[in-house]
């Protein structure tokens, strides 16, 4: 998707920008003690997973909880949650109704221990 941004001269991160000046002006007239999550899946904005937008949208973005699709190897590995600072949430979308067969447990918890891992490295804090 990055290249086609590029092959029509478009400057994707001043779109990024934009989308998300758009969503925080949307969410600024709620109570400061409401709960706002987002979920990002589907289409992504760049190819490879969150790893080109996970710094803008992780600080930038004013809500409280990601819903990340993990289902697929599109969405790339857990890299980017480094990003995600103290005091928001991610729920990570590992289980898939894409495929008929069933996730394996043991892996699906070793994914979730990997994510919590990352995400501790990035805010200082425990898993």
């Amino acid at each position: 998707m990055l290249k086609c941004f590029k092959d029509n001269n478009e400057d994707a991160d001043a779109l990024l920008d934009s989308y998300i000046k758009l969503y925080n002006d949307c969410l600024s007239e709620f109570p400061a003690n409401f709960h706002i999550g987002v979920h990002l899946g589907g289409r992504h904005f760049s190819e490879g997973g969150y790893d080109a937008i996970a710094m803008k949208l992780f600080r930038n973005l004013n809500v409280d909880t990601y819903y990340l699709e993990y289902d697929t190897p599109r969405a790339g590995g857990f890299e980017p949650l480094k990003e995600l600072p103290k005091g928001k949430n991610v729920i990570l979308g590992l289980i898939t109704s894409k495929f008929p067969e069933l996730e394996n447990m043991d892996e699906m918890k070793q994914k979730v221990y990997n994510a919590a891992e990352l995400i501790a490295q990035g805010t200082g804090e425990s898993k």
